[in-house]
């Protein structure tokens, strides 16, 4: 017969158990910290992400850190390129570089033109920021919408795709009044910075419908330099632009080159990509609509997609005579170029709000082949 074990004994076992599962708990939570540190960033920085600060990869390396590749859609024909990773939407894009480490928020709302809002990061001291903090959004993405739903009849097959997204006032449009995917490029490192933040930030069945490329889209690969200007960052052009500047002048002198310095923040070194080599045309699998907005490096963009382009129903696109010639393009080079791809020009909005501006027009270019 066994003899029995007395009570006192037994409560006495228990209560010595109690603080060893808490304190075996307690390890627990501090592990899963210290991994979500370790792998996704503190949560400071994925939920708020309101400054960021990085050491530099060598000296004078300006270099965007990304978390890693994803296989997302079956048209992206490759998920890296030199210097350039797809970002897979686990954390904010975060800019490593001497001048400008110091990388921070200015949250505000947008709101789409359906009534759906979120919160945005944008610049402090921008043009298109300060239209969203007061307005609620940028007013040049509104008709957007209408053109993706007019230009595709097929909406299981419809693509919206960026090439210039800035720091994602017309991503945001189309994630909110549209169910398709968004396919953005964008290669300035801090308009990246606003626009990853903000799509952290967002709910899954939106984040899920969104791929960023985060490369300048040319004829061919490489690397160039960048420079945005001075408050109005999706003003950003490729190359050495004060340069170019400079020789379409008559009577420069010192005074007028000191101006246009200030004009322009400091050049950054970006990854350049031509998107027949991402992006794979296959039949069922359309761009119901194209934004081109590359300042003035648009026939370079056209001569870099031949096959793609065949498999867009319709492009907006930015024609400014200025940027375009800084670019070694015109006007009428550019949209001859259109036509040669088989688009023909339905809509034509022209900016006259300043002589700088003189030549500036929005137009909507439809594929004759695919109506």
């Amino acid at each position: 017969m066994v003899a029995p074990t007395s009570k006192k004994k037994q409560s006495k076992s228990k209560s010595k158990s109690k603080p060893a599962r808490l304190i075996q708990g307690v390890l627990i939570v501090l592990l899963g910290l210290v991994m979500l540190i370790v792998l996704g960033g503190s949560k400071d920085e994925i939920e708020n992400a309101t400054t960021t600060t990085t050491t530099t990869n060598g000296a004078g390396s300006n270099t965007l850190i990304s978390m890693g590749h994803w296989d997302w859609h079956p048209m992206v024909r490759t998920q890296s390129g030199p210097g350039w990773q797809l970002w897979n939407a686990t954390a904010p894009m975060i800019l490593v570089d001497d001048h400008t480490k110091w990388a921070k928020c200015r949250w505000t709302t947008f709101k789409a033109t359906n009534g759906q809002t979120a919160q945005m990061c944008v610049h402090y001291g921008d043009a298109v920021s300060r239209a969203i903090i007061n307005r609620g959004r940028w007013a040049d993405c509104d008709i957007l919408t209408q053109q993706f739903e007019e230009t595709h009849p097929n909406k299981q097959h419809k693509i919206y795709m960026d090439v210039g997204a800035n720091i994602g006032a017309c991503v945001l449009q189309m994630l909110f009044t549209t169910e398709s995917p968004v396919i953005a490029f964008e290669p300035e490192p801090m308009n990246l910075f606003c626009l990853t933040n903000t799509i952290m930030r967002l709910e899954p069945r939106y984040r899920d419908r969104f791929l960023l490329f985060p490369f300048a889209v040319s004829d061919a690969p490489g690397t160039t330099q960048i420079q945005a200007q001075v408050g109005d960052m999706g003003n950003a052009f490729l190359g050495d632009v004060k340069a170019g500047d400079k020789d379409k002048r008559k009577d420069n002198n010192e005074e007028e080159e000191e101006e246009e310095e200030e004009k322009f923040k400091r050049s950054v070194q970006v990854p350049v990509e031509a998107l027949d080599n991402v992006i794979i045309a296959t039949a069922g699998e359309d761009i119901a609509l194209m934004k081109l907005h590359a300042q003035g490096h648009e026939c370079q963009v056209l001569n870099g997609m031949p096959n793609l382009v065949t498999h867009i129903h319709a492009i907006h696109t930015e024609i400014y005579k200025t940027s375009l010639e800084l670019q070694g393009c015109s006007s009428d080079a550019y949209m001859k170029q259109l036509e040669q791809a088989g688009f023909e020009i339905q809509h034509k909005q022209k900016f006259l709000l300043d002589e700088e501006q003189q030549g500036k027009s929005e137009v909507l270019a439809l594929n004759k082949n695919m109506k």
